[in-house]
């Protein structure tokens, strides 16, 4: 049996309190943004399983199975509630339906604005017919 000479025991025995340390002092670090959404936002459907958050400026924030939703610039959050902390979550974990939803489409929506293109190509179409009606010879 080898015996350690007895400078080398004290520093034998503190380089595993040492690394055990090191390992418990780096907590698992997790993002996570507070919107200050209300406790019951007002949901608007915009799909099969999805809905948005009514009129908040700041993100889009979804509804889907259970979770609230984010997508910032700089990736997805989710939160159980709209009044917790969101925390960010790989991309990979998000619904495929959000992920294929416009990008920035449902910031500060508003019911109805989706048939907005529609209802103003409409009312182009309503405006040429008006003018060409009035450019017809009448008699």
């Amino acid at each position: 049996m080898r015996v350690l000479p007895s400078k080398l025991l004290p520093l034998a025995l503190a380089v595993p309190l040492l690394a055990a340390g090191r390992a418990s002092a780096a907590p698992d670090v997790r993002v996570h943004i507070r919107l200050g959404l209300p406790a019951q936002p007002h949901l608007a459907v915009v799909g099969p399983g999805i809905q948005v958050v009514e009129g908040f400026p700041d993100a889009e924030v979804f509804y889907s199975g259970g979770w609230y939703w984010c997508r910032r610039q700089d990736g997805w959050y989710r939160s159980h509630s709209a009044r917790e902390d969101f925390y960010r979550v790989d991309r990979d974990r998000v619904p495929p339906s959000l992920l294929r939803l416009p990008a920035g489409r449902y910031r500060d929506w508003h019911p109805g604005e989706g048939r907005r293109e529609e209802r103003l190509e409409h009312e182009r179409h309503e405006e040429r017919e008006r003018h060409e009606h009035e450019e017809r010879p009448q008699g």
